[in-house]
């Protein structure tokens, strides 16, 4: 028998080279030749000298024999000496000369596969080089590949649905975690002892958010009768989750029928079909498989990437209600469907087609247009002669009417004239001695009022305060009739209570009247006129109407810098209000500005440990938990709500509100236990100061079903939205952006929940009242159309007719970029 010349083993017929197996794969890895002959390791016996016995090293794994190879690498069963565990391991195939190209892809299948942790993935152990030769080990799953085991599941509809659905599962995991796996198929599933596949060698892999520039444009990569028409043509970069699909149909077909839907004596013959013939139905290739299984095939292997199952998952649900006997989602390509795709592959009939109709269309609508433009003028002219001799007889009459007005109004001036010089008479003698009392009057119900403010009365039934203030505004145009500077002052005091009270559409009433009043009778720069402005600003704030509020407020910092200085306590008030208002309008970076400004003027008028100190510090936090910097917005809050807490203990609207940015910015910390916990605490302090009846109560309540929400706790999401949404409509009506807010976080848990038409009517209402009434703000109105869409999008998977709709919306949401987009570089 011949030897090999390099070590002496026995050569077999087939030998390469005239060298033996081991040392021709030591050439091709390029691997320093460290075999030891077993008469060589301690004292174990010497091999007969006719049959060498030899075992091989790589750094730290014993390769024990080869598993398989591609056109990239090769992959080893090996003992990882220190660990002594059997791994496989994967080498690049042409060791040292490997270029840089394959060096990058087999790096990122390395990659690509390490990212991910799933157990029907295999895992990848260690990736390294030794001796400038590129590998990285992998569990070994002993069982064979798909394509060997194929016999296990052809036959067996059952089990090739229940096999492609965990591998679904698995491939969407890698979908969510950005990994395109690109090539899908037997040869890359592998099969344990227990059934159970693992998929493989993601060395055709792609980073979703990444473009790692492997696949040159135009380049296809991947198995043929396994691969996406869109991946056949060579668009790579364009690549989505869809291509994926497409193979785990792929897949399903050959398990149900035996072959791949699309097989050819060569492989451009195969791509050639992919991209221009449809599949035949499994069950014309295979007698007796059930509709609905073939319809899920052939639903993944759709030509369109959007007819597709828009995600694995989605695949996976499909085949286990299958394997349940309940209804599927997919449905079967209509006759229509059929011809529509045959017309498409056909352009020249289908652009004469059309063309005929049109033709047709056109000269049935001109000769009907002039039919009917004819008997419109013959009605128009008949039309106007009647309405020529109606507005003569109108014109007669309503010259006699007038005539009569007139002398009836001229007799009633006379009179009235009289009646105003009496009374204008009586009315001078009790002016001088009402003058005083009226005086009195209104800095009586001015002190009380200050007295009685909602933040002084805490924990008392508010009825009786809503009571006072209701008869305090009656009373306002009766008694300070002529004293229009005192009704000024106390129109802002009582609508600022009301605003203390959630009463806001009572209180702007006020605050508007109180703002007239002041700037005519005091003058546009004083300080009634200033505060009045601040309050008004602070209370339309609280709707849509951010630009009105941002000019009212700006407006009212003027004055009072103008008149107190920039260091006064009012200018920090109305800097602070104008700072919320901007946070609203999404513009962080001047809120936090004007909110830093306050605080340092509120640390040099009161010092560190005062509670308005702690109020600006919580204002702050506010917008760097909007900014994104949850954990020195959390410091800041936590030292805020210990300030509130020493200074007015625990029951004070401060601490409350405190308590609640507090659990906010938790939650967006995914903290969501001690969110929840925090919410609660809020929202029954909340509860206990002001009852069921005001604003902050229902927020709080809106705020704790968010936590719940997002805990997954859907049903008693939903009871707490509902009961937030009630509260509202109660305090403002059905309008109120306010309202809008509630029903578009309803509507997200009802998405959740399956109950899509619910969902779908509450964004609709939440639309119409955003683009209703005040300046809608336009980021609000975008996410409610990309709400829709998304729901309509997800409406469609389950029910075809939904389609139209969600392609209506999309087109609303381009409409609605392409108009902003206009907007803004008309502004510019």
């Amino acid at each position: 028998m011949k030897q090999c010349p390099q070590c002496g083993a026995p050569l077999p017929a087939s030998a390469l080279d005239g060298l033996c197996p081991r040392c021709v794969a030591r050439r091709a890895l390029a691997v320093p030749d460290t075999t030891v002959p077993l008469d060589q390791l301690g004292d174990a016996p010497p091999a007969p000298a006719t049959l060498p016995v030899t075992v091989r090293y790589f750094g730290d794994y014993e390769l024990l024999e080869e598993l398989a190879r591609g056109g990239m690498g090769v992959v080893y069963k090996a003992r990882q000496v220190s660990l002594n565990r059997t791994v496989a391991v994967k080498m690049i195939l042409a060791g040292h000369f490997a270029g840089d190209a394959e060096v990058k892809r087999f790096r990122t299948e390395a990659e690509a596969a390490a990212h991910l942790d799933h157990p029907n993935i295999v895992p990848i152990y260690e990736v390294g080089e030794h001796e400038g030769q590129h590998y990285f080990s992998m569990k070994l799953v002993e069982g064979g590949d798909l394509a060997r085991n194929l016999g296990r599941f052809t036959g067996d509809p059952k089990a090739a649905a229940r096999l492609v659905a965990q591998v679904a599962r698995a491939v969407h995991y890698a979908h969510q975690h950005g990994i395109l796996h690109r090539d899908l198929k037997p040869g890359n599933l592998l099969i344990d002892a227990n059934g159970q596949p693992h998929i493989t060698d993601f060395g055709l892999a792609k980073r979703l958010e990444v473009d790692t520039s492997l696949t040159l444009s135009g380049a296809v990569m991947g198995t043929p009768s396994f691969m996406a028409p869109e991946q056949a043509t060579g668009k790579g970069k364009r690549l989505t989750t869809a291509v994926d699909i497409y193979s785990l149909g792929a897949i399903l077909y050959q398990l149900l029928t035996g072959q791949p839907p699309f097989v050819a004596e060569t492989p451009l013959e195969t791509l050639r079909q992919v991209v221009h013939q449809d599949p035949k139905p499994p069950s014309t290739v295979c007698a007796g498989i059930d509709q609905d299984l073939g319809t899920i095939c052939l639903k993944c292997l759709e030509k369109d990437p959007q007819r597709r199952y828009a995600s694995a998952n989605a695949l996976a649900n499909d085949l286990e209600r299958w394997l349940r006997h309940e209804p599927i989602h997919a449905r079967p390509t209509s006759p229509r469907e059929h011809a529509w795709k045959w017309l498409r592959r056909r352009p020249p009939i289908f652009f004469a087609m059309a063309s005929a109709i049109l033709l047709c269309l056109v000269a049935g609508l001109v000769g009907v247009a002039w039919q009917w433009t004819s008997a419109i003028r013959e009605r128009e002219r008949a039309d106007e002669s009647a309405k020529h001799a109606e507005r003569q007889r109108v014109r007669a009459e309503q010259e006699r009417r007038n005539a009569e007005a007139n002398f009836q109004h001229a007799e009633q001036a006379r009179q009235q004239a009289e009646e105003q010089r009496r009374n204008a008479q009586a009315s001078e003698q009790r002016a001088k001695s009402e003058a005083e009392k009226s005086q009195q009057a209104a800095q009586f119900m001015q002190d009380m009022l200050k007295a009685i403010q909602p933040s002084i009365a805490l924990g008392r039934d508010t009825t009786l305060l809503k009571d006072i203030l209701d008869q305090t505004a009656k009373r306002l145009e009766r008694d300070l009739r002529k004293q229009p500077g005192v009704e000024a002052e106390l129109r802002v005091t009582i609508g600022w209570a009301y605003h203390d009270l959630g009463r806001y559409a009572e209180a702007e009433a006020m605050l508007r009247q109180a703002l007239q009043l002041a700037s005519t009778h005091l003058g546009p720069d004083d300080l009634v006129t200033a505060e009045a402005l601040k309050c008004l600003g602070d209370v339309v704030g609280h709707g849509s109407n951010l630009g009105e509020a941002e000019s009212l407020l700006r407006q009212s910092v003027t004055i009072f810098k103008k008149r107190l200085g920039s260091t006064h306590r009012a200018v920090a008030n109305s800097l602070d209000h104008l700072a919320m208002v901007l946070a609203k309008k999404g513009r962080y970076e001047e809120a936090e500005a004007i909110y830093k400004e306050v605080l340092e003027t509120n640390r040099y008028l009161f010092g560190n440990n005062h509670p308005t100190v702690a109020t600006s510090l919580n204002n702050v936090a506010s917008i760097l938990q909007k900014r994104g910097a949850l954990d020195e917005a959390a410091t800041m809050q936590q030292d805020a709500l210990a300030a509130h807490l020493k200074a007015f203990g625990h029951d004070h609207p401060n601490v409350a509100s405190a308590l609640n940015d507090l659990a906010i910015t938790f939650a967006k910390q995914g903290k969501f236990a001690e969110a929840e916990r925090i919410h609660r605490e809020s929202h029954a302090l909340w509860r206990k100061l002001f009852g069921n009846e005001h604003p902050n109560v229902a927020s709080s309540l809106n705020n704790l079903a968010m936590v719940l929400f997002k805990q997954g706790r859907l049903a008693e999401s939903e009871a707490m939205h509902r009961e937030a949404l009630t509260m509202r409509k109660k305090l403002f009506g059905s309008s109120h952006p306010a309202i809008a807010s509630s029903l578009s976080e309803l509507a997200m848990v009802l998405q959740f929940q399956g109950d899509l038409a619910g969902a779908e009517n509450m964004l609709i209402e939440a639309l119409r009242i955003r683009q209703s009434g005040q300046p809608p703000v336009p980021r609000i109105v975008r996410q409610l159309l990309v709400d829709l869409t998304n729901l309509y999008e997800q409406w469609a998977e389950a029910d075809s007719g939904k389609a139209p709709l969600a392609f209506e919306w999309r087109q609303k949401l381009r409409d609605f970029d392409e108009k902003s987009g206009k907007r803004t570089s008309d502004a510019n």
